[in-house]
């Protein structure tokens, strides 16, 4: 009986390798013979995907896992290979609610339609996803970017793509940070309003002006490099009001504009009219201390303030 059950498990493990064997090749075989257009193709060189509506498979690697409960409902991935093409993004995000889980890593076909979701290419109406592969995690490399870019339409050649700003940004804004999970982060420091520091009434400066319009264009250009010089940081997530805020310093609670950080790792993505970065790697602070509270000397003067739309939102 012994010699009986080892000969059955040796003959059920051939037969387990055989099956293994046929449906690697019967899943080779079915992406060979499928028709795959690559993401690149999708994205196309302009603002809209040039296949906006049209049902096809393409494949990628997954960059991005934002599947989670009260997240994008999806993920993204990115062509192994790319065309080599600046003016074309090779990432671009899966919306599929529900479906099944996928990991970073994952080398997938997906069949779906592509459309053009308020200005963000993706693929839905996904109707399989086929996980071909996994442990691919490290083939994607980021694509460097670095602010301020030449133009805003540099974000859109790099919609959906694993990114990394290799420079220091600072926080210079944080007023979304609560409700959304936002911050404003740009280079070079905090952005200041250009009407703050450039007078529109004043070409040539001389502090006596006080009517006109001679130096509206040097406001213009400064906003020009203020919206080139920034990005908006999300925490990938689709809820509001949020019970748990991200980024906060776990010393305080508190994350103040003027913090900054060294590097940024994450996913171009495209939400209400804005480019932004979708983290994938936590970013690594350095915290803005409080300021010194001033010294006033014996003058008998006390200011205080609040903010009555934070009194009213709740």
């Amino acid at each position: 009986m012994g010699k009986f059950r080892l000969k059955s498990i040796v003959v059920y493990k051939k037969i387990i390798y055989l099956s293994l064997i046929l449906s690697f090749f019967a899943g080779l075989q079915n992406r060979l013979s499928a028709q795959i257009t690559p993401i690149y193709d999708i994205q196309g060189s302009g603002a809209s995907s040039p296949l906006n509506g049209t049902g096809l498979i393409t494949e990628g690697i997954v960059t991005g896992d934002f599947q989670g409960n009260n997240q994008l409902n999806g993920f993204f991935i990115q062509d192994s290979l790319g065309d080599g093409n600046d003016s074309t993004s090779d990432g671009i995000f899966v919306y599929n609610p529900g479906g099944i889980n996928v990991n970073l890593g994952d080398f997938v076909q997906v069949t779906g339609e592509v459309d053009e979701y308020f200005g963000l290419t993706e693929i839905t109406n996904v109707t399989i996803v086929n996980i071909i592969s996994q442990g691919h995690i490290n083939t994607i490399k980021p694509t460097e970017i670095n602010l301020p870019i030449a133009s805003i339409f540099d974000f859109e050649k790099k919609e959906g793509m694993l990114v990394q700003f290799s420079q220091k940004l600072t926080v210079t804004e944080n007023y979304n940070l609560g409700r959304y999970g936002e911050l404003t982060l740009s280079a070079n420091g905090r952005l200041i309003n250009p009407t703050n520091i450039i007078d529109p009434n004043d070409n040539p400066a001389s502090g006596l002006s006080c009517s006109g319009n001679s130096n509206v264009a040097a406001i213009i250009n400064q906003q020009d490099i203020n919206d080139r010089s920034k990005i908006l940081l999300n925490d990938g997530s689709t809820t509001t009001n949020l019970d748990t805020i991200p980024f906060l310093n776990p010393a305080d609670s508190t994350l103040r504009c003027g913090s900054s950080i060294d590097s940024l790792v994450g996913i171009i993505n495209y939400s209400f009219g804005t480019y932004l970065v979708e983290s994938t790697l936590l970013p690594k602070f350095n915290y803005e201390s409080r300021p010194s509270v001033p010294t006033v000397g014996n003058a008998n003067l006390k200011v205080a303030s609040f903010n009555p739309k934070s009194s009213l939102e709740n």
